[in-house]
């Protein structure tokens, strides 16, 4: 269980992270200052460095929230659809969901990878937690393969670890063309969910 001390340290960096994301929707990522996201978290500059030594390292802070949450909301769609194929198709609704009404984590994922922009090795607790998690999310829709096979609504055609990178790459392209093109919208991104799906529902 985190001390008092720790605590507080997480609740002030996530005040940071959360007046970060505000600034680098209002700014963008490049021309957001630490000067900025100080007045906007209510911090002395000073304070601010105290938790985050450089933008780079608040820009990750916000990619792992946005990561984290959108994983929240999946785990949460799937937890009351009642077979396989149905927890996929909650999965996707909750993904795109997210991502539409949350559009600065989905462009920092794309800046992110863009910058090359790696942890760092004093983010080693969040680079762990993220890896941890990223390793469970793999198995967890692994069981989701695994569940639809049995329950008789997913084909078996493709191994779990095929199935599931499959999966979630796809929801990444789609939601990438929707936040790169205008002229995409939800509707592309329901028919984009229905194609994936149809990879992967039993006939």
């Amino acid at each position: 269980m985190a001390s008092r001390k720790e605590k507080e340290i997480i609740f002030k960096e996530e005040l940071i992270i959360d007046a970060a994301a505000k600034i680098f929707q209002e700014n963008g990522f490049e021309t957001a200052t630490m000067d900025k996201i100080a007045k906007e978290a209510d911090y002395t500059k000073p304070t601010l460095y105290k938790y985050f030594k450089n933008k780079k390292e608040i820009i990750i802070g916000v990619y792992l929230k946005g990561w984290h949450d959108s994983l929240d909301k999946i785990y949460e769609a799937m937890e009351y659809a009642d077979n396989g194929l149905n927890k996929l198709a909650a999965a996707a609704d909750a993904y795109f969901d997210f991502f539409l009404k949350n559009g600065v984590y989905f462009d920092l994922i794309s800046y992110m990878h863009s910058h090359n922009i790696k942890f760092e090795p004093k983010d080693y607790n969040r680079k762990t937690r993220y890896e941890n998690r990223k390793k469970q999310l793999k198995e967890d829709f692994s069981a989701v393969f695994r569940l639809g096979i049995e329950d008789g609504t997913l084909c078996n055609e493709f191994s779990e670890e095929m199935a599931t990178e499959y999966f979630l790459n796809n929801l990444y392209i789609a939601m990438f063309r929707v936040h790169s093109d205008e002229n995409k919208n939800e509707e592309f991104l329901e028919i984009s969910k229905k194609m994936i799906l149809r990879t992967f529902k039993k006939l």
